[in-house]
């Protein structure tokens, strides 16, 4: 039996040899029952001590290759082979679990799995949808599109584009973001495949096991789960009136030593509500003093129906702390899946790199059609247009939800964006409301699953962009039956869930 050893490599002389046995058996070079030389005889043949070969035999032992026998020495295990059609009817279903990595449990996808069922089974009046349906259904305006779209495409952007994306995009877009006093060279920007993209990017560039990652609480629920996959340790800062609590944010600081902020300071998701100016300025302060990246979130900058625009962070930003995330789809056509991230120069390598491995580029057919949209002006047009559909939408909402006793619920109409956050009293459990006018037609998404730890059991999202106008009114009318006909159906029954619905409005 050849067997050849490096005696100047890292790996033992052991493991050296209980490898090239092991390859030997698996490849039927050594069959069942043959015989292993003894250990003494082995050690001589390759001038190393038996205690090596010793050593060697016995992890081919711990892997069930080889067997021991008194008086017949070290023999290789006999492979079982069932014969062809009792095999055939022995299959049993795969048990994917067993092989899938472990991760978290997480209620929220529970929530989503059943809003996206109830969807499939029935027409509904969706609150939980944050998009305009049918914004596009505009023929004038959709053969608009497609006339700019296949007039201005160039055969070059059929073939991969660069891993940042189409550079008269980012040109585009580094233009775009000087309006909100964003002044970043084009190659400080890369394309993605929208926001969502961007925080996944940031996520594995930035975060590993054991990391902290500080987020608001509630949250956006993919950017948690985006954290969570990495195997990051997330803690909630409370909301408050104008925003993330930043004296809970300083103790957490002083205390820990965490890897990343993440903030959706411009119309939250999920409550729609906008961080003042001082505020953000006291959130950079803080990142300055405690040497804290910050990731910002802010896809529905666009999207102000009223009030005068809160500059990002990334503007008041003279350090480079902060790593900015957009949309352009997000305000106008979530499909169309195109994000950028803004980030330092000292770190774009990386995140390029992360986004090879994510899908190695963005779409070109769709960064020239986004090009071509925002260099011909359409693309302003399509927002005033959503913004306008927005504004009265959400008034609908608001006046609609407050024709319902204020004894059963609060809420403040936000400025913008696509979400309302409402807070039922009388100790209504959101998700039990939730499955009652599930039932008639009517979804929204509990604020319980917005938080690490399903706190807020009282409170809800109501996204005003996916409901039709005329079907806004009777959605709402339809929950206000179900408060009205079923209260103790939907109580908080135990004493912890009457402490876990501190409303934010």
């Amino acid at each position: 039996m050849q067997i050849s050893l490096r005696r100047d490599h890292p790996v033992p002389l052991y493991l050296q040899i209980k490898s090239a046995i092991r390859e030997k058996i698996l490849s039927g070079e050594l069959p069942p029952y043959y015989r292993l030389p003894p250990d003494r005889h082995l050690a001589e043949n390759l001038g190393v001590n038996r205690s090596t070969v010793v050593n060697a035999y016995r992890e081919l032992k711990a892997e069930g290759l080889v067997e021991s026998h008194v008086g017949r020495g070290t023999t290789v295990c006999e492979m079982e082979y069932p014969e062809e059609e009792a095999w055939r009817q022995s299959v049993m279903p795969l048990n994917w679990e067993r092989y899938l990595r472990p991760g978290e449990h997480d209620r929220g996808r529970e929530m989503l799995r059943f809003i996206r069922n109830v969807r499939k089974e029935r027409d509904v009046i969706d609150f939980s949808t944050c998009y305009v349906p049918e914004f596009f259904e505009n023929p004038r305006l959709h053969h608009h599109m497609s006339a700019l779209f296949f007039s201005k495409m160039q055969r070059e952007y059929y073939a991969h584009p660069c891993v940042e994306g189409l550079r008269p995009l980012r040109e585009v877009v580094a233009e775009r973001q000087k309006s909100r006093g964003i002044h970043a060279s084009y190659d400080e920007i890369i394309i993605t495949s929208g926001s969502q993209q961007a925080i996944d990017i940031m996520a594995k560039a930035f975060v590993g096991p054991g990391d902290m990652v500080l987020v608001e609480d509630p949250t956006y629920i993919i950017a948690r789960q985006s954290f969570a996959a990495q195997g990051a340790r997330i803690l909630g800062i409370p909301m408050g009136e104008d925003g993330m609590r930043l004296d809970i944010l300083e103790g957490v600081l002083k205390r820990y030593a965490p890897k990343l902020i993440y903030t959706v300071p411009t119309f939250h998701n999920p409550t729609g509500s906008c961080m003042s100016r001082g505020a953000r300025r006291r959130l950079l302060d803080l990142a300055y003093r405690y040497q804290v990246p910050v990731l910002e979130d802010d896809p529905f900058y666009d999207l102000r129906f009223e009030g005068e625009s809160v500059l990002p962070l990334k503007a008041m930003d003279h350090m480079e702390h902060v790593i900015y995330v957009s949309s352009l789809a997000k305000p106008v056509a979530p499909g169309l899946r195109i994000g950028w991230i803004c980030a330092p120069h000292a770190i774009m390598d990386r995140l390029i790199h992360a986004k090879k491995i994510a899908d190695l580029a963005c779409s070109g057919v769709v960064q020239s059609m986004m090009n071509t949209l925002l260099r011909e002006g359409v693309y302003e047009e399509l927002l005033e247009q959503m913004r306008s559909k927005l504004r009265k939408r959400r008034d609908l909402l608001a006046s609609s939800l407050g024709e319902i006793s204020p004894e059963l619920v609060v809420f403040s109409p936000p400025t913008g964006g696509f979400d309302l956050w409402c807070s039922f009293l009388g100790e209504i459990h959101a998700t039990k409301l939730l499955y009652r006018v599930a039932e008639k037609g009517v979804l929204f998404t509990p604020g319980e699953y917005f938080t690490l730890e399903n706190r807020m059991l009282s409170s809800a999202r109501f996204s005003f962009s996916g409901p039709r106008e005329e079907d806004i009114p009777r959605g709402i009318e339809i929950l206000a039956q179900a408060l009205r006909r079923y209260p103790r159906e939907f109580a908080l029954h135990s004493r912890r869930e009457r402490e876990e619905t501190r409303p934010i409005v």
